[in-house]
Formats: structure tokens, C-alpha cells, sequence
């Protein structure tokens, strides 16, 4: 063979070992562990951005769940506030007398009907309850006039922290105050009286019945 071509054919083996051995010495490069924040080559940072756990979608929706569950128990508690009732109190009422305040069920039986000629009758059952209404007797004013007696509150101390400054301050020191559940008893009795005005000859006259019920129908609505 000639020497020329043995020379060029060792040359090429040598220069083919040589690119063998590099390319091995890179591959043991990339195969080693590589340290958080390497820099050292393409494949490394590649590499290490995979190796960091992003906690950045976690922690923002975490958040986000926490900030919409606590605006809907928010949002739940004010439509709660807002739906109060006889049994859980209103924000209007007297705060001091709410303790004495208790419901009690009334069970009330019969109404109005037709009779055969068609006229319009109260039917009236008994044992249905007390007779808030009807033809006036003696039995029904005193139901009415037990229900609206309290005609004014005095509170002292710490109890009239919430009338304090808005009402009339005695010279006892007791601030004097009522209470709209009978204000608004007593104007619904005024417009039962004016049903009958022959019967209760009412001596504020007609004029004062019809500011009671007013001052009735506007509470009502």
C-alpha cells in the first residue's frame, strides 16, 4: 500500500478517535448532575428551568378561592341580616327590650262568607279565639285595650345608650321613649272605631281617625 495512503487513512482514524473522545467527554458533561443556577451550557439551563417546581398558579388560585369564599359567606351574612324576623329580631328594635320579647302562636278560626241570599256573614266559630273584630261590645274593647296600654318606655343607664341624644330626657334623669308596636296598635284600633262611629262617638272627630289611619297605611307599605 502506499504511504501516502497509509498516512491520510491513520490520520483520518486519529482524527476520528479524537472526535469520539470529545463527543464522549461532552455526553459525560450532560449527564452530570448540575448544580440550582448552572449556567454552563444550553442543555444545563434548560435543564435546571425544569427542575424548579413553578408554585406561582397554586398560590394565585389558593388566593382567589380564599378571597371568593370569604366575599360569599359576607355576601350570606347581609341577606341574612336583611331577612330577619319576629323570631330573630329586627335591627330596629330596642335593643333593651328585646330580651322581653316573646312569640306566641294565636290560633284564629273562621271569616267571611255567603249565605244563601248572598249575603256577606262573619262566621264564627267557637272556641276559635279571641274576637278582635266584629259587631263592638264590651269583650272586644278590652282585648284592644289591654293589647295597646303602654303608652311610653323611661330608660336609665346603659339602657338608653340607643334613644341617648334622639328623645326627651326627664328631669329624673330617665330618657322617655315608646315603642312603634303600639303606636301602631293603637292607630289600628282608631280605624276599627271608625267602622262603628255611631257606636264609639269618637271625640277627636273624624279628621284625627283619618290621620290614625294614615299614619297606619303608611307604616304598612
Amino acid at each position: 500500500m502506499p504511504k501516502h495512503y497509509e498516512y491520510e487513512t491513520k490520520q483520518q482514524r486519529d482524527s476520528l478517535e479524537a472526535e469520539s473522545t470529545l463527543s464522549d467527554a461532552f455526553d459525560a458533561i450532560g449527564d452530570a448532575p448540575l448544580l440550582e443556577g448552572s449556567w454552563s451550557s444550553r442543555d444545563g439551563r434548560r435543564r435546571t428551568r425544569q427542575r424548579i417546581p413553578n408554585h406561582w398558579p397554586w398560590i394565585v388560585s389558593t388566593i382567589l378561592f380564599a378571597v371568593i369564599s370569604i366575599c360569599l359567606v359576607v355576601m350570606d351574612g347581609v341577606r341574612s341580616y336583611h331577612r330577619r324576623t319576629y323570631e330573630t329580631g329586627f335591627d330596629t328594635e330596642l335593643d333593651s327590650a328585646f330580651p322581653a320579647i316573646h312569640i306566641k302562636k294565636v290560633r284564629f278560626t273562621g271569616g267571611l262568607h255567603y249565605d244563601e241570599n248572598g249575603t256577606v256573614l262573619r262566621n264564627s266559630l267557637p272556641g276559635g279565639g279571641p274576637e278582635w273584630v266584629g259587631p263592638p261590645n264590651p269583650a272586644t274593647d278590652k282585648l284592644w285595650d289591654d293589647l295597646g296600654h303602654i303608652a311610653g318606655v323611661a330608660l336609665v343607664g346603659h339602657e338608653a345608650d340607643m334613644v341617648r341624644g334622639r328623645t326627651k330626657q326627664l328631669q329624673t334623669g330617665e330618657y322617655i321613649t315608646g315603642l312603634d308596636v303600639f303606636h301602631q296598635l293603637h292607630c289600628l284600633n282608631k280605624v276599627r272605631k271608625a267602622l262603628y262611629p255611631a257606636y264609639y262617638h269618637d271625640p277627636d272627630g273624624s279628621e284625627i281617625s283619618a290621620l290614625h289611619t294614615g299614619e297606619l297605611l303608611q307604616i304598612a307599605f
